[in-house]
């Protein structure tokens, strides 16, 4: 390999890199959305539960 070719290989496994890179951030950042998203539906289904015990709490005492 010529150093042209070396300099255009290397370029090339540059890219691929970065790409590759850039694919896991984007991967990551959709793992803790997912994350976040699961968090907030499980404390959404803690507050309408407590709600709900409140709620039937109420309708006991009438």
């Amino acid at each position: 390999m010529d150093r042209r070719q070396n300099h255009a290989h290397r370029e090339e496994l540059n890219v691929k890199l970065s790409v590759s890179h850039h694919n896991y951030m984007e991967l990551k950042r959709y793992e803790l959305s997912r994350k976040c998203l699961a968090w907030e539906i499980s404390i959404s289904e803690m507050v309408n539960s407590i709600l709900g015990l409140f709620d039937d709490l109420k309708k006991h005492k009438h």
